[in-house]
């Protein structure tokens, strides 16, 4: 695992104090392919671990978690059940919960890489409280940024 210490986060989940899931800025290769990496960091109570949403193009690309992030936006006065979401190589899952009261919790597993088991591997699962008001906004300031490589 890692620190965040040089990860540059341009949009930020949950409370500072608490437990947060970071997004770096996008890494999209122009080279045809379609991928595109988004760098995230989560951390608490002084764990942190640094991973990346990886995308392809075959798997819809990085816009699907724009729509996650607006849905769980939209849907603020709760659900029922868990909204699980995914990045295409599944180096990041998130179970979504809403508490009911005005606060989603968004359980966090990160790997370094997929199917990687070998020595000096690691898996963190973090939960982090989030204000549904901010899904918005992370998901705007993303978006913006994709947008600016189209």
């Amino acid at each position: 695992m890692t620190g965040d210490r040089g990860f540059d986060a341009v949009a930020m989940l949950g409370r500072a104090s608490e437990g947060s899931l970071k997004f770096g800025r996008p890494d999209v290769y122009l080279d045809g392919s379609g991928y595109v990496r988004i760098p995230v960091s989560v951390s608490a109570n002084g764990v942190a671990a640094e991973s990346a949403l990886e995308f392809e193009e075959w798997g819809g690309g990085p816009h699907r978690v724009l729509a996650f992030l607006n849905d769980l936006a939209g849907n603020w006065r709760g659900w029922a059940g868990a909204k699980d979401w995914s990045d295409d190589h599944g180096t990041v899952t998130i179970s979504a919960t809403h508490d009911g009261v005005g606060t989603v919790l968004l359980a966090v597993s990160l790997v370094p890489q997929p199917g990687w088991d070998g020595p000096g591997s690691w898996t963190l699962n973090m939960t982090v409280a989030v204000d549904p008001g901010s899904f918005n906004s992370v998901a705007n300031e993303l978006r913006r940024l994709l947008d600016s490589h189209d």
